[in-house]
This record gives structure tokens, sequence and C-alpha cells, in this order.
């Protein structure tokens, strides 16, 4: 059998983009000795491995030519969707995915990883399960975009405003696309003009991902002076009347509104809405616009609760009246700021009134 590799022009400008991808990415592996985070630091590396594997092993090269490198290839290839899953938890969430599940998820985790290994190393991914796993890597995206697009307009800090928006824009639908492609239009992917248009979109998808990165990783210092600079602006210019006449309309009961959104409150103080979500982040200190509304409704709802008036009151009357949409938010926001259920809160000080 022929073991040289025959490629047109096409295909030599294909490769040759791919490596110059490869070669952006490998400036990650410098930039994350910038991370103070060790747990950063490995899921960037991570995701920076997988997606270099899957540039090399999608070149316009026969299977063949990869010899005992393409069943590891194929693992790190398979692994990205998990990876891209670790680091956008890590940049949104603020804390690791790892770290934040219990300990038989880990353990399932870790068999699940355990399993992957020996299909894609040992059997060489051949299998139904290949297909399968692509089905289950289009659900992970599929969870990671709708969480970035639900979270989207409720959070207040911008450098996660971004990380949802690119992740939306330029990996979650770009790599559903191609795992869609794999598992229903694969004869398409053996084009040259797919593999060339492939090759673009990893290029500027690197490009962008170490950008990103590089920028942080060089402006630290010149990020922490500039947003002091620009809330003591922000205060000489409008914090001290702002926050008087938002402090006032939450007051009269504004917040009661039902679906209330930062567009919506911003329109009715006059102000944009991009200096309100500053404002309320930077001055008053909430991450997202939701825990800013659950600071006038809980506090509301629980004077309401103690209240032997009002007893007879169901509690989802008084969640509907402070503006919530359903019970089971109200419950969840109401135990991380009160400590208890509403039921409970209500039972402790109704039963000292009849004490």
């Amino acid at each position: 059998m022929d073991s040289n590799i025959v490629i047109s022009k096409i295909q030599l400008i294909d490769i040759f983009l791919r490596f110059v991808a490869v070669g952006i990415l490998f400036m990650q592996f410098a930039l994350v000795f910038r991370i103070k985070q060790k747990e950063n630091k490995l899921t960037q590396v991570f995701l920076a491995i997988c997606l270099i594997a899957y540039i090399l092993l999608t070149a316009p090269i026969e299977n063949v030519h990869y010899g005992w490198l393409r069943p590891p290839f194929l693992l790190l290839t398979d692994c990205t969707t998990y990876a891209l899953l670790a680091v956008y938890w890590r940049n949104v969430r603020g804390v690791s995915l790892f770290s934040s599940i219990s300990a038989w998820v880990k353990t399932a985790v870790g068999l699940w990883f355990v399993w992957l290994g020996y299909f894609f190393l040992i059997e060489e991914g051949i299998g139904p399960f290949h297909r399968i796993h692509h089905g289950i890597g289009l659900l992970v995206l599929l969870f990671v975009l709708v969480d970035a697009i639900r979270g989207f307009n409720d959070d207040l800090v911008e450098s996660r405003r971004d990380t949802r928006k690119l992740t939306i824009i330029l990996i979650s639908l770009y790599m559903t696309v191609l795992t869609l492609v794999e598992l229903f239009i694969q004869p398409l992917k053996d084009q040259w003009l797919f593999s060339l248009l492939n090759a673009l979109m990893m290029l500027a998808f690197a490009s962008i991902f170490v950008w990103r990165n590089l920028n942080r990783a060089l402006s630290v210092g010149e990020v922490n002076d500039l947003e002091t600079e620009t809330s003591v602006q922000t205060q000489e210019a409008f914090t001290s009347p702002l926050i008087v006449r938002l402090s006032e309309i939450m007051a009269e009961g504004f917040y009661t509104q039902n679906a209330l959104t930062i567009s919506k409150l911003a329109k009715e103080i006059e102000i944009p809405e991009h200096k309100l979500r500053l404002i309320i982040n930077k001055e008053l200190g909430f991450d997202n616009f939701s825990q800013y509304l659950n600071s006038y409704r809980i506090p509301a709802i629980a004077m309401r609760l103690k209240n032997p008036e009002d007893k007879d009151l169901p509690i989802l009357t008084l969640a509907l009246e402070a503006g919530y949409n359903s019970i089971a938010p109200f419950n969840r926001a109401f135990k991380d700021l009160k400590g208890v259920t509403p039921s409970e809160y209500r039972r402790s000080y109704l039963s000292s009134f009849q004490k």
C-alpha cells in the first residue's frame, strides 16, 4: 500500500491554516501560567489540547497516515464538548465544575472517562457507541447553549456576559453544526470545501480564544485600575442621584412587577441599560439582576410571613404579589437568603405569637 501523502494545492492551504491555528493554540500553554487558580489552568489546557487534536485529526489526510496517533487524537476530539463545558462553567459560575458535583457523581464521571479511554484507545473508536457518543456530545452542547442564553439578560458582570455571548455565537452553535454533520450528513465532511471552511473557522476560533486570554493575562493590573477609575467616574457623574432615584423607585414597590427585567427598570429610571448594570454590579455589589430583586422581594415577603394578620394568606399569593412568576424560584431564593423555607419561617414566628 502506498504510504505517500498526496494533496492538492487547496488541501495544502487547508493544512497550512490548521497548523497556524495549532500554533496559536500553543500560545495558550504559556498564558495559563498567568492564571492563579490551578483548576482554571487545567480546564484551559484541556480545551486547548482537545482543539488541537480536532484540528489535526480533521485535516484532509487519509486516516491510515495517522498511525498510532489516531486513537488518542480521536479520544481528545470527542472530549472537546466536556472541555468546553468545564471552561464555560468556570468562567460563568466562578467555580470548578468538578468541585460542584457530589462524590458519587465524581465517581460516575471517572468511570465514564475510563470507558471512553478504553473505547477510543483500545477499540479505536470502532462501533455504534461512537455515534451514540456524538449524540451525548450534542446534548452537552445544547445544555451549555441553553444555560448561556437563559442567564444572559440576568447577568450583570460584563466579562461573564461576554463569555456567554462568545459561547452562543462562536462555540456552541458552531460545534452543534459539526455534531449534526457527523450524525446526519457525514459525507459532507469529506468534501474539500467543507474541510477548508472548517479550517478557516477553527483558525478564527483559536485566534479569538487565545486573544481573549492574552488580553486578560496582560491587563490584569490595568483592568483593576480601569475598573476603579470607572467606578469613581461613574460615582462622580451619576451614582449618588441614580442610587437615590433607584432606591425611591424600588421602595415604592416597582420590584413587585411581574417579569421585571433590567431593561424595564433602566427605562423607568431613564438611563442606558449597560450603565444600570454597572451601577448594580459595581456600586451595589450584585452579580445578577435576580439577586438584586430578591434583596427587595424576600425581606418584604418575610415581613408579611411574620404578620399575624396575613397568616391565612397562601404563601403562593404572597410570592405572586411580590413579583414572582411561580413558587419554585421564590422558595429557592427565600431559603438561600433566610436559611429556611417560607413555611418554616412563618411557623417559627406565628408559634411565638401563639405562646
